[in-house]
């Protein structure tokens, strides 16, 4: 999703304040989706309500992805936090962009949540299972692309 975003001009900024424009130190800040991007704590916009947490480790992340290729951002490992704040961060970004959510949203929630899937939590399924799994799952993801990558595209033209 963060490459999608990046690749089509709308990847949020994460080096400085949308607020101020001023470099960010490394420490725990908001994400506006309004603004675009990441807004120092003490920078918090007047009457801005839709402001998410961003901690320093999932700013990273977002970093992270934004230089990644594939199988480094699949080989990424991040706690439940972490990945949970970057996963509404990006939601927020794809939601502001598109003015509207993507239908396969709900169930690649669900693909999410299913045992033997997340960074190696709760996967106690055999070695041949596991790939079965991870296909299944890699199929689904490249099926939301696809359909945020189309969005994207017909929002374009």
């Amino acid at each position: 999703e963060m490459r999608l975003l990046q690749l089509s001009g709308f990847a949020p900024e994460l080096s400085k304040c949308v607020e101020t424009g001023v470099e960010l130190e490394p420490a725990n800040h908001l994400y506006s989706a309004d603004r675009g991007g990441i807004v120092n704590n003490e920078s918090r916009p007047v009457g801005e309500s839709a402001l998410l947490p961003a901690s320093l480790n999932t700013i990273k992340l977002l970093r992270f992805l934004s230089r990644a290729d594939i199988a480094q951002a699949s080989a990424m490992k991040s706690g439940e936090d972490e990945n949970r704040q970057l996963s509404r961060i990006l939601r927020a970004q794809i939601h502001h962009v598109l003015d509207r959510g993507l239908r396969s949203e709900a169930f690649m929630d669900e693909v999410r949540t299913r045992p033997g899937h997340g960074n190696g939590i709760g996967r106690t399924t055999s070695d041949s299972s596991r790939s079965d799994i991870g296909s299944q799952k890699t199929c689904v993801e490249l099926l939301h692309s696809v359909e945020l990558i189309s969005i994207l595209r017909r929002n374009a033209l």
